[in-house]
């Protein structure tokens, strides 16, 4: 079984939610792509992020327009993804 902080490093979170000038996104260790797409599917956002440690970045979405977006993350071992709504 995993420990409570492996599965806190785990969880992928977008705070705020909804959004207008920024999103942090907690996400686990290593290096990852984290991409963002639009309800039609298009990639409107891609940005490599290498990290020793899990912690939190800080991606600016304010030249993306009102909507819902899913936010992909993918690295060697998994791929997770969840929405945001930027107002």
């Amino acid at each position: 079984a995993l420990s409570p902080e492996k599965n806190k490093m785990n969880a992928l979170k977008i705070t705020p939610n909804p959004a207008q000038e920024f999103i942090n996104v907690s996400y686990f260790e290593g290096t990852y792509i984290l991409k963002i797409f639009d309800t039609s599917g298009n990639l409107v956002l891609s940005k490599e992020i290498a990290s020793g440690v899990a912690g939190e970045e800080t991606i600016s979405i304010s030249t993306l327009k009102p909507g819902q977006y899913v936010v992909q993350v993918n690295s060697d071992k998994k791929t997770m993804s969840t929405s945001f709504v930027k107002i």
